[in-house]
């Protein structure tokens, strides 16, 4: 695989672990906060 094609992927694969992360942060705190584009806070 080229340069060019790797990081794309990569981007993709961080974005992921860090979409996992904050899933888990969120079941943890039971908090989930949508940011400018939904502007919706849930707590329990």
């Amino acid at each position: 695989m080229s340069r060019a094609h790797r990081l794309p992927c990569l981007i993709i694969v961080t974005s992921v672990v860090q979409a996992k992360k904050r899933m888990k942060m969120m079941k943890l705190n039971k908090t989930v906060k949508y940011g400018k584009n939904g502007a919706r806070t849930y707590m329990s």
